[in-house]
């Protein structure tokens, strides 16, 4: 019986949360309940949540053709992936990426980085490519991951 009335307790908190985020968004509502993690504890640390959640820190998400023809997504001016003029591949600055993300999503971040890289290139296939390298920043001097879509 116990067990019941908290099964309901947390459903009723879980709708009020979503209601919440749907309001106020992400962020706001993770702060109301002691952080991310407290949020997801609740809704459930399912992929599409923690997504969600990563999805949030971005503002003015946005697609610029450049020289060469490169494509590159942005958010509030700071480049986040682009085409490559040298490869076929898609290139990820992950230091642009945990710029937006803050201190204390970082690790929600490092564990679903390849699941949010696919997201924002679902969002603007017009970055796709059968291959993404994550470089460290704009540099392409140390690549820290390469996946296919």
């Amino acid at each position: 019986m116990k067990i019941l009335i908290t099964e309901s307790k947390l459903n009723k908190l879980s709708k009020s949360l979503i209601n919440q985020i749907e309001e106020y968004g992400w962020m706001d509502t993770a702060d109301l309940v002691g952080g991310p993690e407290n949020l997801l504890s609740i809704l459930g640390k399912s992929k599409e949540n923690v997504i969600n959640l990563l999805l949030s820190n971005f503002k003015d998400l946005s697609v610029r053709k450049g020289g060469g023809g490169v494509l590159s997504l942005y958010d509030k001016g700071l480049t986040l992936m682009q085409t490559s003029s040298w490869t076929s591949n898609t290139i990820a600055f992950d230091s642009n990426l945990r710029f937006r993300m803050g201190d204390n999503l970082l690790e929600l971040y490092l564990e679903y980085r390849r699941d949010l890289i696919r997201e924002l290139i679902s969002r603007f296939p017009e970055l796709y490519s059968e291959v993404i390298d994550v470089y460290e920043d704009s540099g392409l001097y140390k690549k820290l991951d390469t996946f296919e879509l």
